[in-house]
């Protein structure tokens, strides 16, 4: 049996979210890789005020591995306005040769692209 693809996984954490909320999350991630035959290699994490920017870390990842799609839980987690959303989404896609998934299957932004 062939070894799945290679995803990586990003999520942006509200200022009140609990580490359970954030455990449940990554299991939504990781559930969803695996049903779409993908396996997690890492997930970026991006705290409500960080110092540092979880999405140029996934974007340098992307770059250097031979991971092409990520998955996150929905687009909110990129921006909370949706013009936002797509332009982090498709400036993504566009920098890294990646596709985007989501978990939540935000209509008419997701994966159809």
């Amino acid at each position: 049996m062939a070894n799945p693809a290679q995803a990586f996984g990003y999520m942006r954490l509200e200022p009140d979210a609990s580490a359970g909320a954030s455990g449940n999350l990554r299991q939504q991630l990781i559930q969803f890789a695996g049903d779409h035959g993908y396996q997690l290699v890492e997930i970026f994490v991006e705290p409500p005020d960080p110092a540092a920017s979880a999405f140029a870390a996934l974007i340098e990842a992307l770059h250097n591995s031979e991971a092409r799609t990520v998955i996150v839980p929905s687009l909110h987690h990129f921006a909370h306005l949706d013009s936002l959303q797509l332009a982090m989404k498709e400036l993504l896609e566009r920098e890294t040769n990646a596709r985007v998934m989501t978990v939540a299957g935000d209509q008419g932004l997701d994966d159809s692209q």
